[in-house]
């Protein structure tokens, strides 16, 4: 005859809270955390007792962390009493939550977790996200002519975020460009255009705009997302005879602007075309110039032809520059 199987629970006489919504601020509750409870008639006069752990979150790139539960504390319970208070000084804000374990002890010697209740470290409903506060000043441009930055910061701290708070949303620090524009950017260099030329070729911008493919020639186009471009290049840098397609949207026209031309030396042009052929309508026709600033052609279409010509010669000769740095712009939609 088999023996039949016994199966044994904890009285339903256990009752246990923690008489507090968060930790902190702790001061509110008269120096410590109080618990309460209730409990069954034939616990052990001293055999059980209330421990408590600290719950922290691991330090790892993940979006779920893990979490660990560390001892803190225990005090005894005492028959015939029903709570118990533990010191604000026990407790820390680094741990996301307090879990209060009741442990019971039966006549055994055996020990069991009975009831538990965890409390969160901080106040979820008092949590308050932080704002930004105001502008810094803005730093001194790094430079006088094209080329320069400058940045400006803020600091999360109107208010700053408390009790889990959310941090700020948004850059902390914003970066701009600054200085000169191409249109005055002869007041940044000496007037020799052989000077001027490589100083504003290892400009940002300026590479950035011409690029190392458009500097002896190439189609422009021109359209809405990018309405203006910069031109560039040097009798030094591309001899010879080269062109730019420049090209706008369909019933749009074009804004040739010379912002600086010079022919010191040898045979040298700078010819601008209403059109794409060598026989279109000649708009501009600069040659022989020693020096050119701030000329403003319109095209009566959507197309321009520019050519610069060069003598090969005139390469050879270092100390013989020439060379032109002017925009292209789209006028209409």
């Amino acid at each position: 005859m088999h023996p039949k199987k016994c199966m044994a629970d904890w009285s339903e006489e256990f009752v246990f809270n923690v008489h507090a919504q968060s930790i902190f601020p702790c001061d509110r509750h008269e120096g410590g955390i109080t618990v309460l409870f209730q409990y069954p008639a034939c616990i052990l006069l001293t055999g059980d007792r209330v421990r408590v752990f600290a719950r922290y979150r691991a330090e790892v790139a993940s979006l779920v962390p893990p979490t660990t539960l560390k001892y803190v504390a225990e005090q005894r319970v005492f028959r015939g009493s029903n709570k118990l208070k533990f010191d604000c000084d026990l407790f820390s804000e680094r741990f996301i939550e307090y879990c209060f374990v009741y442990v019971s002890q039966a006549i055994t010697g055996a020990v069991a977790d009975v009831r538990m209740d965890c409390v969160s470290t901080l106040p979820v409903r008092e949590s308050k996200s932080g704002g930004w506060g105001p502008w810094s000043p803005w730093t001194p441009c790094s430079s006088t002519c094209i080329g320069g930055t400058r940045s400006r910061y803020r600091l999360c701290d109107s208010p700053l975020p408390r009790f889990g708070g959310k941090f700020c949303k948004g850059d902390a620090v914003e970066t701009e460009k600054c200085g000169a524009e191409v249109g005055s950017i002869w007041t940044c260099f000496d007037e020799n255009f052989d000077t001027l030329n490589q100083k504003v070729m290892e400009t940002s911008k300026v590479k950035d705009e011409v690029g190392l493919y458009c500097r002896c020639g190439c189609v422009v186009h021109l359209g809405r997302a990018n309405p203006k471009r910069i031109l560039a290049t040097s009798s030094q840098s591309c001899p010879g005879r080269i062109f730019w397609q420049i090209q706008s949207d369909e019933n749009c026209l074009i804004q040739f602007g010379i912002e600086w031309f010079e022919s010191s030396c040898g045979i040298q042009w700078l010819k601008v075309r209403d059109g794409m052929s060598l026989s279109s309508n000649l708009l501009a026709d600069l040659s022989n110039v020693l020096g050119t600033r701030t000329s403003v052609i319109n095209s009566t279409g959507s197309t321009m032809l520019l050519e610069f010509f060069s003598d090969e010669l005139v390469n050879d000769e270092q100390s013989c520059g020439g060379g032109f740095l002017a925009f292209a712009m789209q006028l209409g939609e």
